[in-house]
């Protein structure tokens, strides 16, 4: 999807296979990383509790610029953040 166009989306439908409490903290720091630039997520509250949801995707679409996309299994990526 083009990050410059708004009116697109995707949609990930698929079911739980990991639930990580012990490294949410490391996960969410490296998406502050890769999306905010920061070493460490800056929005944390005091006593919140974090989990990651890991989702093995069974079926993505996506839509915009008027016209509707399909991804099948092949364009699925596993594993890693």
């Amino acid at each position: 999807m083009d990050p410059e166009k708004p009116s697109e989306h995707v949609q990930v439908r698929g079911h739980v296979s990991e639930r990580r409490d012990v490294r949410a903290d490391a996960d969410i720091d490296h998406l502050a990383q890769k999306y905010l630039g920061e070493e460490r997520y800056p929005f944390r509250q005091p006593g919140e509790e974090r989990v990651t949801i890991v989702i093995e995707p069974e079926r993505i679409t996506g839509a915009g610029g008027g016209r509707r996309r399909r991804a099948g299994r092949g364009g699925v990526r596993r594993g890693g953040r």
